[in-house]
């Protein structure tokens, strides 16, 4: 055997941690003890921590404990191979209920409880929009907004929203334009910004919030920053273990926003957790912006797919309008000609030397050029300050 050779002993076990992941695992479980003083302090009548609160951080601390084992230090099954598989077994005889609709389109379950669903979409293509959208038409049941393409299903209860990306001052407008849009409900709803706290503390911060509130309805605005590296395989598999697993235990759905690729690749949500979540999610909303304009379409149900809609920005509330059909992508792929000249000239560029490079570049007429720029304009993908073109900031 060569030198290059090693046995069994040495060589790592396939899918084991590296360094760099077993690091995190334990700056994550370092935390986890500091995060939770159930066991430091204990609940008395001077202690302010009542013993809902302290429960509830038991709980969730066991259960991000637990969540954090089953990836990074996963064991041997607890039960047999024959017993794992009695267990999994269909009783034809036996009745199983569909799990409960919270919101439907044209009678087809869009949210259900104990699932989770995913945004996705470029930046720029109001994914937060369209989730107030979504919270709006939960919480005034179906009433917000006008001809809205959703009908709730169910009493609204509690709603959670956890932000990761925006801070307190534009999470509360957020929150402001809520109560606006639907008005007296009896549901309730929670706003929390996470901005400022590490990936590890949201994860966790998050789950105590779930655990605590027991919310019929949870939307992660950003659940890419509830991890540290968003390629990272564990860590994908752990946000992918947490949607179901949490979503599960409490019997709430969650909506988790999450950006696609750059401009060439329009539909693939971004990194690695993009991959997982979207395999996972029982609905997939993809979001395409073209102008002043969002279309959302349905990338994946668990049923029949329901028909898309349009929606714009109208005093401060998402509003819906007419099916915007998305710009085909050969013809974006000709406009991002456009954005990439201007790019490389950050100080500005004449129309007419921007319209002979498209010409140039796409071997088009003219007239096309002169179209298309127009085109490029209005979908905000180039802006135009007095004679000068730049790349849309």
């Amino acid at each position: 055997m060569g030198q290059s050779a090693m046995t069994t002993d040495q060589s790592m076990q396939y899918g084991a941690p590296s360094q760099k992941q077993m690091a995190y695992y334990n700056k994550c479980i370092n935390t986890l003890a500091n995060a939770f003083h159930y066991s430091v302090v204990a609940p008395t009548d001077e202690n302010p921590m009542s013993g809902e609160v302290s429960a509830a951080e038991r709980e969730t601390a066991e259960y991000v404990s637990r969540l954090f084992k089953s990836v990074y230090e996963p064991g041997a099954p607890k039960e047999s191979a024959s017993q794992l598989a009695a267990a999994s077994y269909i009783d034809p005889e036996a009745e199983y209920p569909d799990p409960p609709t919270i919101l439907s389109s044209n009678d087809i379950p869009v949210l259900t409880q104990g699932d989770f669903s995913a945004v996705v979409g470029q930046a720029g293509t109001r994914k937060s929009w369209f989730c107030l959208l979504l919270a709006a038409c939960y919480l005034s049941e179906g009433r917000f907004p006008e001809s809205s393409p959703f009908e709730a299903e169910m009493k609204p209860r509690l709603l959670l929203w956890i932000d990761t990306e925006q801070g307190a001052s534009r999470v509360a407008r957020t929150q402001r334009r809520l109560a606006r849009a639907v008005g007296e409900t009896s549901g309730k709803y929670m706003f929390f910004s996470m901005r400022e706290f590490e990936a590890p503390t949201r994860l966790m911060a998050t789950a105590y919030l779930i655990i605590r509130y027991k919310p019929a309805l949870v939307i992660i605005d950003g659940i890419a920053d509830l991890m540290n590296d968003p390629n990272d395989v564990l860590e994908s598999a752990l946000i992918r273990q947490f949607l179901l697993s949490i979503t599960s235990r409490c019997d709430n759905h969650i909506i988790a926003v999450i950006h696609s690729n750059e401009k060439s690749i329009v539909d693939k949500a971004r990194g690695h957790v993009g991959s997982e979540v979207s395999r996972k999610a029982s609905t997939m909303f993809n979001l395409t912006s073209e102008g002043v304009s969002t279309t959302v379409a349905y990338d994946k149900t668990r049923d029949a797919r329901p028909e898309g809609f349009s929606l714009i920005i109208e005093n401060g509330l998402p509003k819906i309008i007419d099916m915007v059909r998305p710009t085909p992508a050969a013809k974006k792929e000709k406009l991002n000609l456009f954005a990439t000249y201007c790019k490389n000239h950050p100080t500005g560029v004449r129309k007419s030397e921007l319209l002979r490079y498209f010409v140039d570049a796409s071997g088009k007429s003219a007239s096309t050029a002169k179209r298309l720029c127009q085109l490029a304009l209005e979908m905000e993908i180039i802006e135009k300050s007095g004679e000068f073109y730049y790349e849309k900031s």
